[in-house]
C-alpha cells in the first residue's frame, strides 16, 4: 500500500468524524432549546415574533370593589344597553333639591331672591308634586332643600326685574335592574333680566280689537300666559324670559290668525301686530218657551272657533269675533234646570231680531 493511499483513507476518517461530531451538536442543540421553550411557558416567559424574550406577564386579576363615595346608583355613569323595558318609574318616597344661583352677567346679585319649586307643567309624576317658594338673602348663593316628596319638579330663580330659566327635574325609584333610585338633584341657574312683548291687534277694518283673548306660550317649558286686549287692542305681557315664545290670538286650539313665534331678547321690549280676518259679532238672548228671559244661562258651542260664555242678568250674551259659518250651540239653565240646542248661521241673514232669541225648552 503506498504513502498516498493511507492519506486519502485517513482524511475520510476525519471528515466523517467531523460531521458526526457537528450532528450530535446540532441535536443536542435542538433538545437544550425544546427544553428552554417548556421552561419558559410554564413560568410565564413570552417570545416575540423576533426571537426575543419577552417580559413576564401577570395573570388576570379581579379589580377591587369601588369604595363607598356616598353617591347613589343613578349619579355614576354606566356604559351599555339598560334593560330599560323591564324598568318602571315609581314616585314613592322623599328627596332633595340642591344647586347655586350665579349673577346675569351684566348685574351684580340682586338685594334678595326667591327660589320656586312647582310641579312640573308636563312630567308624568307631576301629580305628587309640591310647591315651595324659598326666600334668600342676596349673598346666599347655594340652597338645599330637603324633604320634598319624589316627583317631577320645574326649578327656578326669580328677583325684582330678573328670573333664570326654569329647569325640569324629577325624582324617582325604578324598580328593576340598572338604577335604583334618584332622590338628589343638584341644578345651576342663572339670573337673567326680564324682557316684555307689547301686543297690538286690529280688525280687518283697522278698527281697535278690543277684548281679545291672547296666549302666550314657551316653546322650551310650555308656560302660558293669558291675557285680553284693552280697548285700544293693545297688551303688553311684563316679565318674560329670553327664548322664543308663541302667541295666539282666540282660542288656543283654534286661533283667529296662524300662531307665530316671536324672538324674545334678554332685558328687551319686542313688538307684535296682528290683523283679525273679517269676524261678525252677534248678541244673543236665552229665554223659556214662554219668551222669559233666562240670566246666567251657560252657552257653549263649536264651530270655526269654539263659544263658552254665559248671559247677563237680562239673559243676553254678546259674541265676537265669529267667522263665518255653521255653530251649533247648546244652551243650559240650572236654576230652571231647562235645556236647548240650535244651529246658528253666521253671519245672520237680513231681517233677523237682535238680539236673536234662542230657546230653553225642554
Amino acid at each position: 500500500m503506498s504513502t498516498n493511499g493511507l492519506k486519502t483513507k485517513h482524511s475520510r476518517e476525519g471528515s466523517a468524524l467531523w460531521i458526526l461530531l457537528l450532528l450530535i451538536l446540532v441535536i443536542a442543540g435542538a433538545f437544550t432549546w425544546t427544553s428552554m421553550k417548556g421552561s419558559n411557558a410554564e413560568s410565564g416567559m413570552t417570545q416575540d415574533t423576533q426571537g426575543e424574550l419577552g417580559v413576564e406577564q401577570s395573570p388576570p386579576v379581579d379589580l377591587a370593589p369601588l369604595q363607598d363615595d356616598g353617591l347613589t346608583p343613578s349619579s355614576r355613569v354606566e356604559v351599555g344597553p339598560l334593560p330599560y323595558r323591564k324598568m318602571r318609574r315609581t314616585f314613592d318616597g322623599m328627596g332633595q333639591i340642591s344647586g347655586e344661583l350665579l349673577p346675569s352677567d351684566s348685574r351684580s346679585m340682586p338685594e334678595k331672591w326667591t327660589l320656586v319649586i312647582e310641579p312640573s307643567e308636563f312630567a308624568m309624576g307631576r301629580e305628587t308634586a309640591i310647591r315651595r317658594e324659598i326666600e334668600f338673602p342676596g349673598q346666599q348663593t347655594t340652597f338645599e332643600v330637603r324633604d320634598l316628596p319624589m316627583a317631577s319638579y320645574r326649578v327656578y330663580a326669580r328677583a325684582e326685574d330678573q328670573a333664570s330659566v326654569a329647569l325640569e327635574i324629577s325624582l324617582f325609584k325604578i324598580e328593576g335592574p340598572g338604577h335604583r333610585v334618584k332622590d338628589r338633584s343638584h341644578v345651576m341657574l342663572r339670573l337673567q333680566p326680564l324682557s316684555s312683548l307689547q301686543v297690538s291687534l286690529q280688525n280687518e277694518d283697522s278698527s281697535p280689537a278690543l277684548d281679545l283673548p291672547l296666549i302666550l306660550e314657551s316653546k322650551i317649558t310650555g308656560k302660558r300666559w293669558t291675557a285680553k286686549t284693552d280697548a285700544a287692542g293693545l297688551h303688553t305681557f311684563e316679565e318674560l324670559p329670553a327664548g322664543t315664545l308663541t302667541i295666539l290670538v282666540g282660542h288656543a286650539d283654534q286661533p283667529l290668525v296662524p300662531a307665530q313665534d316671536i324672538q324674545i331678547e334678554v332685558g328687551k321690549l319686542a313688538t307684535w301686530t296682528g290683523t283679525l280676518p273679517k269676524t261678525h259679532e252677534v248678541t244673543l238672548r236665552v229665554i223659556d218657551r214662554e219668551g222669559m228671559p233666562l240670566p246666567d244661562a251657560i252657552v257653549r258651542g263649536h264651530g270655526a272657533v269654539p263659544i263658552d260664555g254665559v248671559a247677563d242678568f237680562t239673559g243676553e250674551l254678546t259674541l265676537r269675533y265669529l267667522p263665518a259659518g255653521t255653530y251649533r250651540l247648546r244652551m243650559e239653565h240650572k236654576p230652571s234646570e231647562r235645556h236647548g240646542r240650535t244651529t246658528l248661521v253666521i253671519p245672520l241673514s237680513e231681517g233677523q231680531p237682535h238680539p236673536y232669541p234662542v230657546y230653553c225648552r225642554q
